[in-house]
């Protein structure tokens, strides 16, 4: 097993690799080491707001990078990065001071319910009664939301996709928490409850990207209504949701419990799928010998953002630490580069996946795939997800590395004894 030896020095952390087993059959071409993980949450920070404008441009892949630039704001007390973040919602924000227009035309609803996120954190912020309003506004819609016959939010008529996890419970829960509506917890319970049932392989430990519970579309599976190969990112989703969701419910309900032996459940399973030289997961989890199979990006760092805060928080056994750096470092050395204008860039992202008929794209989406366009394409097999393209700077990458940097930057400092005992600087490979 490599050693991975944490040094400090003038306020920088350094990685070293001191055996052989990363060392030699990696190298770090065009690659550069050199900052703290939480320094290399704000170089992918701010290239993003170079790269995205100001204000931040609302989609639903911008909401996940607006609430991870506030999660870094807060740990840096980055007002302007914090003011940037903010500015996604100002769609929402009447000149009168109203706040309206929620959910936008344009969009699946369930993907813009991080939208209260956002809104929970301005007022948390300014105590300004317009931002309850907005949470408010976004929870009451909610209840609007399709679910499947036994309560559990849709992202289709019918259908669970794991994606919606994260879109819709760490703001249900936070609601619940911040406004005095308990009733929440034990609902996100039962939701949880039903998806581990249906959508998780007993044999794997591994979770489907899809559940359609009419076992009807074109994808499921017709005995148990599972879409087929398993999808990094989808998996990463429910990985997120569960450490989001948890910091939410208080520790003597039901739900609290339940959601600590979901996490340690996925978090046992992920660490038999590692790739054992990068540290990183595949595209396809479970399939590396499958052709085209490759080390994505988001997926990876949605696995290490998960256990280095599972870790952190007490939801999971210190053992995971180690697991959560070697993604860490793997990201860094494998999957970040620096561009000829001097900004750096996450590469080896999905750029998207989804099951069943294509969407109404909303303004500002990429081109779909040739997949995508046709309506029977998003099969949900492992060639599907594996002739996605591969794109750089994604929110839906970028997003968890740099949530992922906060926490294992708390991770390496709560594991270290003494600086001083750690030796000299140790610069990484160039």
């Amino acid at each position: 097993m490599p050693i991975l030896v944490r040094i400090f020095s003038a306020g920088l952390l350094v990685f070293a690799i001191t055996t052989s087993a990363w060392a030699g059959e990696h190298p770090v071409a065009g690659k550069l080491c050199g900052f703290s993980p939480q320094q290399w949450s704000t170089n992918l920070a701010v290239a993003m707001e170079q790269r995205r404008g100001n204000p931040l441009p609302f989609t639903y892949w911008n909401l996940a990078l607006a609430v991870a630039m506030l999660d870094l704001a807060e740990h840096t007390n980055d007002a302007d990065m914090r003011r940037y973040a903010q500015s996604i919602v100002n769609r929402f924000v009447a000149a009168d001071g109203s706040i309206s227009g929620f959910p936008p035309e344009g969009f699946e609803h369930l993907q813009t319910i991080p939208t209260g996120q956002v809104f929970i954190r301005m007022y948390e912020q300014t105590g300004d009664e317009r931002y309850r309003q907005g949470a408010r506004l976004v929870r009451e819609s909610m209840r609007e939301l399709p679910t499947t016959t036994d309560g559990v939010f849709a992202w289709r008529p019918h259908q669970v996709w794991l994606d919606g996890l994260w879109f819709t419970l760490p703001f249900y829960a936070e609601y619940g928490r911040r406004f005095g509506e308990p009733k929440i917890f034990e609902d996100i319970r039962h939701q949880y409850a039903v998806i581990f049932a249906h959508s998780r392989d007993p044999k794997t430990g591994l979770l489907h990207h899809g559940w359609d519970e009419t076992h009807g579309e074109f994808w499921a599976n017709p005995q148990t209504g599972t879409s087929n190969a398993v999808w990094s990112r989808a998996v990463g989703w429910y990985a997120m949701s569960l450490v989001d969701v948890l910091d939410e419910v208080p520790t003597g309900y039901p739900a609290h419990r339940y959601l600590i032996r979901l996490l340690n459940d996925i978090a046992r399973t992920l660490v038999r799928y590692q790739d054992r030289p990068s540290g990183l997961w595949l595209e396809v989890i479970d399939q590396p010998t499958t052709p085209g199979n490759y080390l994505e990006s988001s997926g990876s760092a949605m696995f290490v953002y998960a256990m280095a805060k599972g870790v952190n928080k007490g939801y999971l056994d210190r053992r995971f630490s180690s697991n959560a750096i070697r993604g860490y470092i793997g990201l860094i050395r494998d999957k970040v580069e620096k561009e000829p204008d001097g900004r750096w860039s996450l590469i080896d992202i999905v750029q998207s996946a989804g099951l069943g008929a294509p969407p109404v794209w909303p303004a500002g989406s990429p081109p779909p795939s040739p997949r995508d366009a046709s309506p029977r394409g998003r099969d949900g097999s492992a060639q599907y997800y594996l002739n996605q393209p591969r794109v750089k700077d994604h929110s839906f990458g970028v997003a968890p590395f740099i949530r992922a940097g906060i926490e294992v930057e708390s991770l390496m400092k709560k594991s270290m004894r003494s600086a001083e005992k750690l030796g000299a600087l140790t610069q990484c490979r160039s």
